[in-house]
């Protein structure tokens, strides 16, 4: 494809505070927000023939999730996908996955939760069957969202961003020297503080298999750690013994 605009997002009102010109300086891109802002809205805007894009990626399927199932949900996102591929053929077609909610009934945020995740699941699938992009958003909590739904400007709409451009940047053939730098620093922390710390985020299920492995890999680092300074210890006094016995010659 060459169209004249090389990213276009599409969303609920998630996607209302951002600026594209923020997000990609050196590439022509759009965000819209959509009246609808629900997949049907989405499918609807993109039936008018104005989203013509070489990369396009979709935030929507949160507000249709509080009324129905995962299932129908993700139903939705393949016709949509579906008429994407129709209507503008050629595109790499991106999905980010439904963010949390926190509403004020806990049992309401709960219940939205364990379809959230479901429904992620399915979309990931679904993404996978037609060979598209997916976007993870499982470092954002509660305190980067300003009111439970919407993300906060200063706390959560940059961690958003910065998700969505090491999946779009590629696409875009758009490399970030200060992002690579940071994802490789990041790296040698992480490596760094397993050898002497026990660390399990409860937010990604992935993970959870796999403490016992992480608790038992921690203690033989430290077990090897101290078996090594006391081999330097030994070796040290040994020295000191010749340097010693040197001195009466």
């Amino acid at each position: 494809n060459n169209n004249e605009v090389k990213f276009w997002l599409v969303g609920s009102s998630i996607v209302k505070d951002m600026n594209a010109k923020k997000i990609f300086r050196y590439q022509s891109a759009k965000i819209t927000t959509l009246r609808d802002k629900t997949i049907t809205g989405a499918i609807e805007f993109l039936e008018t023939g104005k989203l013509k894009a070489d990369n396009i990626a979709y935030q929507v399927g949160s507000n249709d999730l509080d009324e129905k199932s995962s299932e129908e949900v993700v139903n939705d996102m393949k016709k949509l996908v579906l008429a994407t591929q129709r209507l503008v053929p050629g595109s790499n077609i991106v999905i980010n996955e439904l963010l949390p909610r926190y509403y004020k009934n806990y049992k309401h945020t709960e219940d939205y939760e364990v379809k959230r995740l479901d429904c992620n699941a399915l979309l990931e699938k679904l993404c996978s069957e037609f060979n598209l992009k997916f976007v993870h958003h499982r470092n954002l909590t509660q305190i980067n969202f300003s009111d439970g739904i919407h993300l906060d400007v200063y706390a959560g709409i940059g961690i958003y961003v910065r998700n969505l451009k090491s999946i779009v940047s590629p696409l875009l053939g758009v490399v970030n020297p200060q992002y690579t730098e940071s994802r490789q620093s990041n790296w040698r922390n992480q490596q760094h503080e397993r050898h002497y710390t026990f660390n399990r985020n409860p937010w990604d299920n992935h993970h959870d298999h796999s403490s016992q492995w992480q608790d038992k890999f921690t203690n033989n680092n430290f077990n090897d750690y101290q078996q090594t300074s006391r081999r330097n210890s030994d070796m040290n006094l040994k020295l000191l013994r010749l340097a010693l016995e040197g001195l009466h010659y």
